[in-house]
């Protein structure tokens, strides 16, 4: 991974880590605690999981309000697409930068995701390593997509 990636990382305060796959979270969280020892990390299982929490945190909600989302694609319930097409819907939460991490290697789909709002798109890979680099620039390109942190 490169330096600019890291470094851009190392701010990061929270993020909401969205997938229904309970193995593929813990392993995101913990890639992440690594590149970040800091950060808060909340998981939710799904994308109405998802949204609820994100009401909660919106705008002056009880719940802490994450930097960054990372979003899973394909979700029983609701999926990547409807989760990004709800937060474009809801004020409070259009601002909060989402990056797709998913299995699904589909470029019709990736320029979906990135009409609907989504600041980066990435295949998940099989090697832990090259999973490492991929989600660290991922996060790292998705919080520099112009968006000014929030206190």
């Amino acid at each position: 991974m490169n330096s600019t990636a890291i470094e851009s990382l190392r701010g990061l305060r929270g993020l909401l880590v969205v997938d229904d796959d309970a193995d593929t979270a813990a392993l995101i969280c913990e890639i992440i605690r690594r590149l970040c020892p800091e950060v808060r990390i909340t998981w939710a299982r799904g994308g109405v999981e998802a949204i609820e929490y994100l009401r909660r945190c919106a705008p002056h909600g009880a719940a802490p309000r994450p930097e960054a989302v990372l979003l899973d694609m394909e979700m029983p319930g609701m999926s990547g697409l409807e989760v990004l097409s709800a937060l474009a819907r809801e004020g409070g939460l259009r601002d909060i930068p989402v990056a797709i991490f998913t299995g699904l290697d589909d470029a019709a789909l990736r320029r979906r995701a990135l009409r609907a709002g989504a600041c980066a798109f990435a295949v998940k890979p099989v090697a832990p390593e090259r999973l490492t680099a991929v989600l660290g620039e991922t996060l790292a390109r998705c919080l520099a997509a112009g968006r000014e942190p929030r206190p």
